[in-house]
């Protein structure tokens, strides 16, 4: 019986997601390469519902390194929340954003999010391999919680990038993956199983070493990490776009969230967690600051979504609706640079905090309107 339960569990994932048959299910592995180039998404990757393109984008089609003339393209810059980790397939917001550009002319975009990446991974990348495609447009969603983990972002390692990607697992029952995807733990055991990883963070680490304010040195790594980016990707002769972060946390978390906000704060156990908050904030503020200075593209993510609970599925990742509202704040921040291109205006847009209602209208394939 577990026999053909296994062979069933594979051969579903073949037909449905065209997963090999033979392979083992793990995330990273499927999805990611390493290799002096950088830490990037693996050409033709398959998992679940996951598929990279020839390049390792999460593109709807192939690409090539060459851009089809005529066509402005847009390459998506970020971790798990530009790749779209929550939403439905193809409601990722680069997906979301590719189908509304498509309604003014060609253009690509490349979604080049992978999974965990800091702001120092993606500048390495960046520098190595992505900057060839040579986008008209950088979009750079930063994930500034996490310049307040125990230990700061770094670039990868130079001997971490030789060894190259990790042996692939050996076979493994598929039956044991579908079985940690579909189960989850009652929420009082989850409740402690987040107390214990919390604790664990903080082994060794004095009382006064917690962070009780916004950290001001790991506020001034991310913006000067955010800067450095920048600043390559203006040197390729891309225009960088910035985007504050959002989060599904207002000034005054909603007391229903408090267990959301404690799994949140087990990757940082040094932050308290409104600490956690005011360090978005201040990241935003800060990212705004830089647009501003450096005569460039906001999209005010932030502005407009952090709060919004019912459009994160967790604390930072998106709903397939919070997702359309991203794509429709990138969008018009594009638009409004096309038409007015800030390094000759000197000016930056406003963008108003509250959605506009053509921000959340966004038409599926299968005909859902968010």
């Amino acid at each position: 019986m577990l026999v053909v339960a296994e062979v069933t569990t594979r051969f579903d994932d073949w037909l449905r997601y065209g997963m090999p048959f033979m392979a083992s299910a793990d995330e990273s592995e499927d999805l990611q390469i390493v290799d002096t180039l950088g830490v990037r998404g693996r050409p033709h990757g398959r998992h679940l519902r996951y598929h990279l393109d020839n390049y390792g984008f999460r593109s709807a089609q192939d690409v090539s390194i060459a851009r089809r003339a005529g066509c402005t393209r847009i390459m998506t810059l970020g971790a798990s929340e530009t790749f779209g980790a929550s939403e439905p397939d193809g409601l990722e917001y680069p997906a979301q954003l590719a189908r509304r550009l498509a309604k003014t002319g060609c253009t690509e975009v490349l979604n080049a999010g992978v999974p965990g990446m800091t702001l120092p991974q993606i500048r390495y990348t960046w520098t190595h391999y992505w900057y060839q495609f040579a986008p008209d447009y950088v979009l750079i969603y930063p994930t500034p919680v996490f310049y307040l983990a125990n230990r700061r972002p770094i670039g990868p390692r130079p001997e971490f990038l030789k060894r190259g990607s990790p042996p692939r697992p050996a076979l493994r029952p598929r039956l044991m993956f579908l079985a940690r995807e579909a189960l989850s733990y009652p929420a009082v055991i989850q409740r402690r199983r987040v107390q214990r990883f919390t604790r664990n963070g903080l082994e060794g680490i004095p009382e006064d070493s917690l962070w009780r304010t916004v950290p001001k040195q790991r506020l001034g790594m991310f913006v000067a990490d955010l800067d450095s980016l920048t600043s390559e990707v203006l040197q390729a002769g891309s225009k960088p776009v910035l985007m504050t972060h959002a989060i599904r946390f207002g000034s005054t978390p909603d007391p229903a969230d408090a267990d959301i906000l404690a799994a949140w704060r087990q990757f940082t156990p040094r932050a308290l967690p409104d600490v956690m908050i005011a360090f978005e904030t201040s990241a935003a503020e800060e990212t705004r600051s830089l647009a501003l200075a450096r005569k460039l593209p906001l999209a005010d993510v932030a502005c407009i979504l952090s709060g919004e609970r019912t459009r994160f599925t967790d604390f930072v990742h998106f709903t397939a609706e919070g997702a359309a509202v991203v794509a429709a704040v990138a969008e018009q921040a594009i638009a409004h640079e096309r038409h007015e291109p800030l390094g000759q205006t000197g000016a930056i847009r406003e963008t108003p905090c509250s959605p506009l209602p053509e921000a959340v209208a966004s038409r599926t394939s299968d005909g859902t309107t968010f």
